[in-house]
């Protein structure tokens, strides 16, 4: 299982006179996503940081609540390797001014998973983030033939609301989620794979920022 503290993580540059001792921090993902790996991970680095999380799954919402002023910070996967700059970031963020506190990459491995209770022979459709979706793709195409492969949108684009929407019965038995190992167990689902990005340097950038 990838260690959240440690493994696959690479902190860029950080501007560590603009970082608060304390902060409330809004990331673009639920609890056990990449985001929040991400996020924890950094926190690592900074022993003396306390900060409280507030999930906030899309980086629209991110960028609101920071002008809103309900964050402190916010943090939202900026781009990868395989699926290049993450296009929902990118149109939160037009037209803002921010801060840049910090950047940092992570190695992002998905799985694919489902309920305890069902197999990955039932499957009907896989959903996921698009840019999950773009870096599993040649995956997909060569082991999901005949499955409806759907992109989330919304709050519905973040693996841990689909976890969260699938074990609560929201989504139908059939259906696979795209996401990580620490998902997987925080939502007590069957991981049918693991790996399956198309390439083994899969690495998404994280951006902090404030206003």
């Amino acid at each position: 299982m990838q260690n959240p503290t440690t493994e696959g993580f690479t902190l860029i540059d950080l501007d560590s006179a603009a970082l608060p001792s304390r902060a409330l921090v809004g990331i673009q993902g639920g609890t056990g996503s990449f985001n929040d790996l991400a996020l924890q991970c950094f926190l690592h680095t900074q022993p003396g940081l306390q900060v409280e999380t507030l999930y906030l799954y899309k980086s629209a919402a991110v960028v609101e609540a920071l002008f809103d002023g309900r964050v402190d910070l916010g943090q939202m996967a900026i781009s990868n390797t395989v699926g290049g700059s993450v296009a929902e970031s990118v149109a939160a963020l037009a037209g803002r001014s921010i801060k840049i506190v910090g950047r940092y990459s992570l190695a992002i491995e998905h799985c694919l998973m489902g309920l305890k209770t069902s197999s990955k022979e039932e499957m009907a459709e896989i959903v996921g983030h698009e840019q999950a979706i773009m870096q599993c793709s040649k995956w997909l195409n060569e082991r999901g033939s005949g499955l409806l492969i759907t992109p989330g949108d919304g709050d519905a684009a973040d693996p841990a609301y689909l976890a969260d929407r699938l074990v609560n019965g929201a989504l139908p038995r059939t259906t696979a989620v795209i996401g990580s190992q620490a998902l997987a167990a925080k939502f007590d689902l069957k991981i049918f794979e693991s790996a399956i990005q198309d390439r083994t340097d899969n690495t998404t950038t994280f951006i902090l920022f404030r206003q």
